[in-house]
């Protein structure tokens, strides 16, 4: 194209005049809703003390015994049998612990003075 002339058509990167425009966007899908089995992101944390570290060991051989299992589906089930790094483990076992046997409250303390 000679410098000082317009181009026609439309510009590089701009819709095709004889596509029709698209429709209108899908509505999203229904959300998950957790069961029992779903794995929520407060049990993830928990059993990996927030490590992205001991999250990736754990995802990684959850999905890797679901294939096996041929139910490919990540469960609790499956991620408690697995053996993350000794930090990890311990937390979860003293958190788990603690939900147990919750501390007692300020009034066993007020009884005994």
């Amino acid at each position: 194209m000679p410098p000082g002339e317009c181009r026609s058509g439309p510009a590089e990167g701009a819709s095709d005049p004889d596509r029709p425009p698209p429709g209108p966007r899908p509505r999203p899908g229904p959300r998950v809703r957790r069961t029992p089995s779903t794995l929520g992101w407060e049990y993830l944390h928990d059993r990996t003390n927030g490590s992205i570290n001991s999250l990736s060991i754990l995802i990684r051989e959850a999905a890797l015994d679901a294939v096996a299992a041929a139910s490919e589906r990540i469960t609790k089930k499956i991620t408690n049998e697995i053996v993350l790094p000794r930090a990890s483990e311990e937390s979860y076992r003293n958190k788990c612990k603690r939900r147990r046997n919750p501390p007692t409250g300020q009034a066993g303390d007020a009884e005994a003075s």
